[in-house]
């Protein structure tokens, strides 16, 4: 007798197959014939397919930056299990970047423009001329530095005595 279909379309089922005793058939006084009527074994008609899963999230990395913005990564694999035998791939991303800041970076100050020179202090018998500019282009944050220099500069007019 043929075999039965597999009882699982992938993987391991079980089959059968059932004979008779009826070619030819016993006579009322003959024996019945000789094994079992019923047969079972184990088949296999293909691996079923494997979808992939996701593994889990490894750790974030180091912010890229010591300072300021930067970036932070993880990553998983499709490996939990890896796809297998036609299955799907994982959906989704392996990677999640996120951003990040330590700390803020030290800003160093820097001078303005000079204003303009201010009118002499006198008309006659020596004066003064003076201008001057602040520490705001960028102002020193976070530890930075303060401007180097002098905020005002003089300078002498109207010489000639009076």
């Amino acid at each position: 007798a043929h075999w039965s279909p597999c009882s699982l379309t992938c993987d391991q089922g079980f089959r059968t197959r059932v004979r008779f005793c009826s070619n030819p058939p016993p006579s009322p006084t003959g024996q019945y014939c000789d094994g079992e009527p019923h047969a079972v074994e184990q088949c296999e008609d293909r691996k079923c397919p494997v979808d992939g899963r996701w593994s889990q999230w490894l750790s974030w990395s180091p912010c890229s930056e010591t300072c300021g913005d930067g970036n932070r990564a993880r990553h998983r694999t499709c490996s939990d299990p890896a796809p297998a035998a036609g299955g799907k791939e994982c959906r989704g991303k392996p990677e999640e970047v996120v951003k990040c800041t330590v700390v803020e970076c030290a800003v160093d100050g820097e001078w303005s423009f000079w204003s303009s020179w201010s009118s002499c202090s006198k008309t006659c018998g020596g004066g003064e001329r003076s201008r001057h500019r602040t520490c705001t282009s960028p102002s020193p944050k976070y530890g930075g530095k303060h401007c180097a220099g002098e905020m005002m500069d003089k300078l002498a007019c109207a010489t000639a005595p009076c």
